[in-house]
């Protein structure tokens, strides 16, 4: 075996988010540190999201002496991904690294051209990280060795049920800061893979391949179950399309129900697509203890929706948020600013959609054309990408309320225009949270409620708890004030 120490390395959020600190513990780490483990190849966690220095990393290398570094990469921000890169190998020349993640998996071979890393994973990394592990080479390209999707047929793997769950035993758990939109502490759960859907903007395919694959119920019970036994009972399932399978869904609920696990409290934040739910499903599911759920709407027009291939129409989504809404659930939309043939009156009814219903947080982004999706090759063959784009895209932190900067133009939506929209958008993202506060509050309070929310919602004290919400310790006091007169309130 070539390389028998490994050590998994997450970037530091410096530059790249609002905050100082991860919510929760990198899922895909989580299953490689599990998977590499059950395989016999010992492995540490750094996760750089944490706070640590680097002098707590060089102490740990010269420590530990790892025979090789694995970091995961985002396009937003992988540069800081690079430095961190260039600085290893400054130190340790010799020390081979390989990278994986969304970045190398979208941009490809060009990833090594970018940066020092030796290896680089396209897809997903279980079964190709150990053979590198095991064997110490693979295929190489003008002397940089590489993995590729199509390096093992086993790639994309069919059977999730054969990985182990994360345990996150390398993790420093306890210093996560766990956001009161998910609930607080908790597990995060991903029980597919994959999306069968065609969304111009979207990249999934090209991290996780076309089509979907599902972990069974009883698979994704054990792992709760678990976590129960030591104390968690709050779970957020990260999937695109937890509830594209509706039988698989019910069975889920049934076997929580039958292990007694209760009470629960479980969330979809990541946006499901809201054609996939029924009064069925979700009253179903409400039973085990779901409370939060998310669409990803991504406009309130048909003629969009039908331009960048979402496969349903407003009609539809609309059934969907009304549903959730009636059986109690918190409910967030997700929309994108400036889709192909989107102008400023198309948007107008994403903005009216966002009001439409008593949701709790509506999100707004503008379109971003990642590599080699259909977006992106419409973007450049228009000529409508901005002139900086390979560099902005990388730098770009897109939960940034403050960046607003479009990634492309169009005659019929120009930038001051997508600018504007933005504005208005971030508006309407503080207009629906404190709808939402407004009606807890003053069925809890009356008046006084009402008077509560006008007064954190006054800019000053917005601006204030929003910026301190995301750092750890105001974090905890603010979440504890939150449960102490329990208001209901998940995020400012």
């Amino acid at each position: 075996m070539m390389y028998k120490r490994i050590l998994f390395l997450i970037p530091p959020l410096d530059g790249v988010r609002i905050g100082k600190m991860a919510s929760f513990p990198h899922i895909g780490i989580g299953y490689l540190s599990e998977f590499m483990a059950k395989n016999g190849i010992q492995n540490e966690v750094i996760d750089m999201q944490l706070g640590y220095s680097y002098r707590y990393f060089w102490r740990y290398l010269e420590t530990n002496k790892p025979n090789l570094i694995c970091i995961s990469l985002m396009t937003s921000g992988c540069e800081v991904g690079y430095d961190l890169i260039e600085r290893i190998k400054e130190r340790y020349i010799n020390l081979p690294i390989v990278i994986g993640g969304p970045h190398p998996s979208i941009l490809g071979h060009q990833v090594l051209s970018e940066c020092k890393a030796d290896f680089f994973i396209k897809g997903e990394g279980e079964f190709s990280l150990l053979e590198l592990c095991q064997n110490g080479k693979i295929p190489s390209d003008n002397g940089r060795y590489k993995l590729t999707k199509n390096y093992r047929d086993n790639i994309i793997i069919e059977d999730l049920d054969i990985l182990p769950f994360p345990t996150y035993e390398k993790f420093q758990l306890k210093k996560y800061t766990y956001s009161n939109a998910l609930g607080g502490r908790g597990i995060p759960i991903i029980s597919s893979r994959g999306c069968p859907y065609q969304c111009i903007f979207c990249c999934n395919d090209q991290i996780m391949g076309r089509g979907i694959r599902y972990r069974s119920p009883k698979n994704i019970v054990n792992e709760m179950f678990y976590w129960w036994e030591r104390g968690i009972k709050t779970f957020f399932f990260m999937d695109d399309n937890f509830t594209f399978n509706k039988g698989r869904v019910m069975e889920l609920c049934d076997l929580i129900e039958a292990t007694g696990m209760q009470p629960l409290k479980l969330s979809v934040p990541q946006g499901v697509r809201a054609d996939c739910v029924d009064y069925e499903l979700l009253n179903r599911m409400k039973g085990v203890g779901f409370w939060f759920i998310s669409f990803g709407i991504e406009t309130g027009s048909d003629k969009i929706l039908q331009s960048i291939k979402k496969g349903t129409c407003v009609d539809k989504i609309e059934k969907g948020i009304k549903l959730a809404c009636d059986l109690g659930y918190e409910v967030g939309l997700f929309f994108i600013i400036g889709h192909p043939e989107e102008t400023p009156t198309d948007f107008d009814k994403s903005l009216r959609l966002a009001l439409r219903y008593p949701v709790s947080h509506a999100f707004f982004y503008h379109a971003i054309p990642f590599w080699n999706t259909e977006l992106y090759k419409w973007a450049e063959e228009k000529n409508y990408l901005v002139s900086n784009y390979d560099e902005f895209i990388k730098t770009h932190n897109m939960f940034d309320g403050k960046q607003n900067n479009p990634f492309f133009s169009t005659p019929y939506f120009t930038v001051d225009q997508r600018k504007d929209a933005f504005d208005q958008a971030k508006k309407i993202e503080k207009l629906v949270k404190k709808n939402n506060m407004m009606r807890k509050l003053d069925n809890k309070y009356g008046l006084l409620g009402r008077l509560i929310t006008e007064i954190l919602y006054w800019r000053f004290f917005y601006l204030f708890f929003q910026k301190m919400y995301y750092y750890k310790s105001p974090r905890k006091v603010i979440n504890f004030l939150i449960d102490k007169f329990n208001l209901g309130i998940n995020q400012f």
